[in-house]
C-alpha cells in the first residue's frame, strides 16, 4: 500500500513537472533578445550641417530604443548654450546615486557592462553578458509587442520632452515608460562607463536642433537622430541602446547587490556607438563669377582648388549645377585642383555651378555664371470661364533669379494697372505675395527658388474688368549671385552687361455665363429656320398640286361631254 501510495506521489510529481515545462516553453515560444540590423556610422561632419543617424533593431517582443551621447571632450561643452537652457545639461553629471529617469537605467561603472568604443568605420555592437534570473517567467506591460502591421514602417515623431501634458501612452508603443516622469520636468537620466559620462538624448533636446524619431513594428524598430546646427560641442560617442527584456526597467530592490540603499539595474541592453567629429569648412579656392553676354563667345572654364592646409584625402570630384549633377564630370582623380569646361555659352548655360570634392566629410564650393535677365510667358493665352480662377505664369530663364515680380493689367483706356507685387523673393511653394487691395482676388506667387512667378485671379472672374493684357515684369536687384564676394566684382571677374530687368505678356480672355449658350441657340434658330422653310415649302407643294388636279379634273369633263 506505501509502494502504490509512494509510486501514485512520483506520477503526480512527474506530470507536474512536465506541465511546467510545457508552460514555460509556451510561454517562450517566438521569443528573440534584440539584435542589431542597422547600427550608425562614424564620421566627421562639418560645422553648421546636418547628420541623421540610423539605428534598426530586431526581436520579439518589440525592443525599446533609447539614444545617449557622451562629448569628446568636458571642456568641448558649452553649457549656457544648450537650447536656451531648456535641457538638464548644467546639473551634476557625476551623480550617480539617484536614478531621476525612474526607469532603473542609471548604475556604476561595477555594474554596467559597456560595450567596445566604436572608433573605427562602422559601429561596434555589445550584448551585455549579464543575465537576467527569471526572464521568461516574469510578464510586463513593457514587453507587449505594438499593435502594428508590418516591421518596416516610416520614422514617426517620439518622445517630445516639450509636451507633458500628453498622456504617457500617446508617447510611444504601449507599456513603454514615459522618460519624463509621472509629473514631468524630472532631470536627464546620465550614466557613466569607463571614465565617460553619457546622457539620453530625447526629441526636441538643444533648441530643437536635436529631432529624434522611432517606429516600432511587431518584429522589431527602426530609429533615427537628426542633428542640425552642428557645432563642435555634438562631437563625442553617439550610443544607441535596444533591449526587449522585461525587467530592463525594473531596479532591484535593496539588500541584493544595492550598496547603500541605491537601487541598481539589471543591465540587459544591446549597444552600438559611433563617434561623431566637427571639423570646420576647408579653404577652397574659386574662379570669378562669370558674366555671360548672350551672344555666341569662347568658351568658358571654371576652376576649383582645394587647400592643402585641410589635410583631407581627396578621392574624386564632380560637378554639378543648381543642385543637379552633370554628365561626364565625375572623375576618381585624387588632385586637389578640379576644372569644368562650359561649352555652349547661350543664356540656358547661366546657373550656379558647384564643385564638389570627394573627402570625408564631403566639401564643396559654388561658383556663379550669371546671364542678362530673359523672361517667358510659356503660354501666349490663356482662357477662363466667369465666376471661376486662373493661373498666369511667367518663367526667368537665367542666373540670378529675379529678386522682385511685379505684375500689371493693361485697362481699357491703355493705361496700366498694378494688380500684385513680390519682392527679394519668396520660399518655394508659398504664398509670397499679395495682389488687388480692394478685392482681394489676386495673389501673386513665387516658385522654384524665384525663377517662376504666378498670377492666381478669382474667384470669380468677371468677364468685364477681367480680360485683358497682363504684363509680368522682373527685376535683378543685385549683380551678383548669393555667395559671391563683392571684391570680385571689382577686380574685373564680373561685368554687368545687358537688362537688369525683364518682362512677359500673357492674354487672358474670360469667357461669360452665356457664352457656352449662345452656340446652342444658334443652333436652334438654324433649326427653326429650316424647319419654317419647310413647312412653307410643303404648303406651296400641297398648293400646286391641288391647282394641277383641278386643272386634270376639268380637261377630262370637257372631253367626255363633246363625245
Amino acid at each position: 500500500m506505501a509502494r502504490s501510495s509512494s509510486s501514485s506521489s512520483h506520477r503526480l510529481h512527474i506530470l507536474l513537472l512536465s506541465l511546467v515545462i510545457t508552460l514555460v516553453a509556451w510561454s517562450t515560444e517566438g521569443q528573440s533578445s534584440a539584435g542589431f540590423v542597422r547600427s550608425p556610422l562614424s564620421q566627421s561632419l562639418l560645422l553648421g550641417g546636418t547628420t541623421t543617424l540610423h539605428c534598426e533593431v530586431v526581436g520579439v517582443p518589440t525592443p525599446e530604443v533609447q539614444w545617449w551621447f557622451a562629448p569628446a571632450q568636458r571642456d568641448m561643452i558649452n553649457e549656457d548654450d544648450d537650447g536656451g537652457g531648456s535641457d538638464d545639461d548644467d546639473e551634476d553629471v557625476d551623480n550617480d546615486e539617484d536614478d531621476d529617469d525612474g526607469d532603473g537605467d542609471e548604475s556604476d561603472d561595477d555594474n554596467d557592462v559597456d560595450g567596445e568604443k566604436a572608433l573605427g568605420r562602422e559601429a561596434t555592437t555589445v550584448t551585455q553578458q549579464e543575465d537576467i534570473a527569471s526572464s521568461s517567467s516574469a510578464s510586463s506591460p513593457s514587453a507587449s509587442s505594438p499593435s502594428a502591421s508590418s516591421s518596416s514602417l516610416p520614422l514617426i515623431p517620439w518622445l517630445s520632452v516639450t509636451d507633458v501634458d500628453r498622456d504617457p501612452s500617446e508617447l510611444g508603443p504601449p507599456g513603454l515608460p514615459d522618460p519624463r516622469g509621472a509629473a514631468g520636468g524630472r532631470r536627464r537620466p546620465r550614466q557613466r562607463h569607463h571614465g565617460r559620462t553619457f546622457s539620453q538624448l530625447w526629441d526636441g533636446d538643444r533648441g530643437g536642433l536635436v529631432s529624434l524619431a522611432t517606429a516600432y513594428g511587431p518584429r522589431g524598430a527602426q530609429s533615427g537622430l537628426t542633428l542640425r546646427g552642428l557645432a563642435h560641442r555634438h562631437a563625442g560617442t553617439y550610443e544607441c541602446r535596444a533591449s526587449n527584456a522585461p525587467r530592463r526597467n525594473r531596479p532591484r530592490g535593496a539588500g541584493t547587490g544595492a550598496r547603500g540603499g541605491e537601487t541598481l539595474p539589471i543591465p540587459r541592453w544591446v549597444r552600438a556607438q559611433a563617434a561623431i567629429g566637427i571639423i570646420a569648412h576647408p579653404e577652397i579656392r574659386t574662379s570669378p563669377a562669370v558674366q555671360l553676354s548672350g551672344q555666341d563667345q569662347r568658351p568658358v572654364s571654371l576652376r576649383c582648388e582645394l587647400s592643402a592646409a585641410a589635410g583631407l584625402r581627396v578621392l574624386g570630384h564632380a560637378w554639378l549645377k543648381d543642385g543637379r549633377a552633370l554628365p561626364g564630370s565625375e572623375d576618381d582623380s585624387a588632385s586637389l585642383t578640379t576644372t569644368y569646361s562650359i561649352e555652349v555659352t547661350h543664356y540656358s548655360a547661366s546657373g550656379l555651378y558647384t564643385c564638389a570634392f570627394h573627402t570625408e566629410p564631403p566639401v564643396n564650393s559654388s561658383i556663379a555664371v550669371n546671364a542678362p535677365l530673359v523672361v517667358e510667358a510659356p503660354r501666349a493665352s490663356e482662357s477662363a470661364d466667369e465666376g471661376g480662377s486662373v493661373s498666369l505664369r511667367c518663367d526667368a530663364r537665367t542666373y540670378p533669379p529675379p529678386a522682385t515680380w511685379t505684375w500689371h493689367h493693361q485697362q481699357h483706356d491703355g493705361t496700366m494697372q498694378v494688380i500684385g507685387s513680390v519682392r527679394d523673393g519668396g520660399e518655394v511653394g508659398e504664398d509670397s505675395g499679395t495682389g488687388d487691395a480692394e478685392t482681394g482676388r489676386a495673389v501673386v506667387v513665387v516658385l522654384n527658388g524665384g525663377r517662376r512667378s504666378e498670377l492666381r485671379l478669382g474667384p470669380p472672374l468677371v468677364s468685364s474688368r477681367d480680360s485683358g493684357l497682363y504684363v509680368c515684369n522682373a527685376t535683378v536687384a543685385a549683380r551678383l549671385a548669393a555667395g559671391v564676394a563683392e571684391e570680385e566684382e571689382e577686380e574685373g571677374g564680373v561685368t554687368d552687361e545687358g537688362p537688369a530687368w525683364g518682362s512677359g505678356q500673357v492674354s487672358l480672355r474670360v469667357r461669360a455665363r452665356l457664352a457656352a449658350l449662345w452656340p446652342f441657340l444658334g443652333i436652334v434658330a438654324e433649326v427653326v429656320l429650316l424647319t419654317g422653310a419647310i413647312l412653307v415649302y410643303e404648303r406651296r407643294q400641297v398648293a400646286r398640286k391641288r391647282l394641277a388636279n383641278g386643272a386634270g379634273k376639268a380637261a377630262l369633263t370637257l372631253g367626255t361631254t363633246r363625245h
